[in-house]
């Protein structure tokens, strides 16, 4: 989360997440999450309404990148995220 503050209770969700996606193999769609259609490697998930968690597919399933509000998660360029 690189330069944004995360709510307190957010962060508890998403700590959770991170922990079933990565360590417990959960599938995305657990979190109402989606894959981009522009990038199906990309997966975001929603924290509330004003948060997303993006993580990235990997060989061994999910991987988290970072969080973003929403407002900046409309202006990310996503083609540079997957490198």
């Amino acid at each position: 989360m690189k330069n944004v503050q995360l709510p307190r209770a957010h962060r508890k969700r998403l700590n959770k997440m991170i922990q079933d996606l990565e360590q417990n193999g959960a599938n995305h769609r657990r979190f109402r999450g989606k894959q981009l259609r522009r990038n199906s490697e990309i997966i975001s998930v929603p924290l509330g309404l004003h948060w997303r968690a993006i993580f990235l597919t990997t060989e061994n399933g999910y991987r988290f990148y970072d969080c973003y509000t929403h407002s900046s998660y409309n202006n990310l360029n996503f083609s540079k995220l997957s490198q």
